[in-house]
């Protein structure tokens, strides 16, 4: 990330056509990864947050170390920040409480508009999630799958499917 390059983050540009796609720039910005908290199909429950995934404290105290910045995305709303918090700094994946939550501020707002507005104060070099659509919100409203081929690379390098963050008890 260093070198003074040109960079481009991993957030998929809607203006872009599925067959050239491209990726938001962020030359001068801080460096970030995005995980997403919400399970495939659902929501994420603070209530019901179990133990982190075997590894992923590990990971994100090296990422934070490295000077990244580590973003958690999930479709609860702000008001519910306190307990989100609660359940990172109790799983010990946010311990120091320094990371930064993406939460719905209205009934209406996507995650996909939320990583889009972190993405013009961060370089998302980096998203973890548990199903395609957690990477970009096309993959949940695609009649053929394979209309997406142009974005596959980006799995593994960039876009990472993972077991959810937090297990559910």
């Amino acid at each position: 990330m260093s070198g003074g390059a040109a960079r481009t983050s991993v957030v998929y540009d809607p203006a872009s056509s599925l067959t050239a796609p491209s990726f938001l720039a962020c030359d001068q910005l801080a460096p970030a990864v995005l995980i997403d908290l919400d399970p495939a199909g659902g929501t994420f429950s603070p209530a019901h947050a179990g133990g982190a995934a075997p590894g992923l404290s590990d990971a994100l105290v090296a990422l934070r170390g490295a000077g990244l910045v580590v973003l958690w995305a999930t479709d609860l709303p702000v008001t519910l920040a306190p307990e989100v918090y609660r359940s990172l700094r109790a799983s010990g994946l946010d311990a120091e409480g320094t990371d930064r939550l993406l939460l719905n501020r209205t009934n209406d707002e996507r995650k996909e508009l939320r990583k889009r507005a972190a993405a013009r104060d961060y370089c998302i070099v980096a998203v973890a999630g548990d199903t395609r659509g957690d990477f970009a919100e096309l993959y949940d409203y695609l009649r053929d799958p394979a209309a997406a081929a142009a974005l596959e690379p980006r799995f593994g390098a960039g876009w990472f499917l993972v077991p959810p963050a937090l297990a559910a008890n």
